[in-house]
């Protein structure tokens, strides 16, 4: 197979393994989010995520890598145009990387402390129950404070 098949199949695979982490739900009552993928078409962000029972969404694009993991982290490789264009993003915005071999998912903030390109994420970022829990409170705080509607419209 030729290597850009392979890529093309290792993204596909990540992108399947990104939606399997994030909905998981076995050590909740119920899952915490629903991932909604946006399409090769998108250019800045690959999903759309929606809490679940409160009010809130975030984005994320996926990165998948068939290379080796460090005991800190996982290689990616998001450019500095990249991460400008996700910054722009209206909302919380996060990168996650997929260790393919491993099917393991770790995330990482695209937000205002971020200056530069990114080509690491901390394995301590990993999509487990722990982390998934904090990334659900810290949308849902975000949202807190914010509405999604504008108060008038010209449309209206």
């Amino acid at each position: 197979m030729a290597p850009q098949a392979i890529n093309d199949v290792r993204g596909g695979r990540g992108e399947s393994l990104f939606h399997i982490a994030i909905t998981d739900y076995r050590n909740f009552p119920q899952p915490l989010f629903r991932a909604h993928f946006l399409g090769e078409k998108c250019p800045d962000v690959d999903h759309v995520v929606i809490l679940e029972g409160a009010s809130g969404v975030f984005f994320v694009q996926v990165k998948t890598t068939a290379g080796p993991l460090t005991v800190k982290s996982i290689k990616v490789r998001l450019t500095n145009e990249d991460r400008n264009q996700l910054a722009q993003v209206p909302g919380p915005t996060y990168l996650v990387g997929v260790h393919e071999p491993s099917k393991r998912c770790f995330i990482r903030s695209i937000d205002r402390s971020t200056i530069t390109g990114i080509t690491s994420i901390p394995i301590v970022y990993e999509l487990n129950a722990a982390n998934l829990q904090t990334l659900y409170d810290e949308v849902k705080k975000f949202w807190a404070v914010r509405t999604f509607k504008p108060n008038k419209s010209a449309f209206a």
